[in-house]
């Protein structure tokens, strides 16, 4: 978790958030409590400009949301996946 800390307040890219995203996740399975780290990364999720761009970026932002269903940005980011039904893609 100290890794985590430590990197968690220079995550400002997308990738950057998966990083921390696929890291907390892992240290949840290996029994760490996470507290509420979980809030911290659906806040910056939300604040994603690439979203549902990239299939590898929106499974991260998934896993955030899922972790924290009640954030208002999971209800934007599900609104906007459902918008993108039936729309052609390359995101794949």
């Amino acid at each position: 978790m100290a890794v985590f800390d430590e990197r968690q307040p220079h995550a400002n890219t997308a990738f950057q958030l998966c990083d921390q995203t696929s890291l907390l996740g892992r240290l949840e399975l290996a029994g760490c409590d996470a507290g509420a780290r979980w809030d911290e990364l659906a806040d910056r999720w939300d604040g994603v400009a690439e979203r549902h761009t990239c299939g590898f970026l929106d499974v991260h932002a998934a896993l955030a949301f899922v972790r924290r269903p009640d954030h208002p940005g999971a209800q934007r980011w599900y609104r906007g996946l459902k918008e993108r039904e039936g729309v052609g893609s390359d995101n794949i």
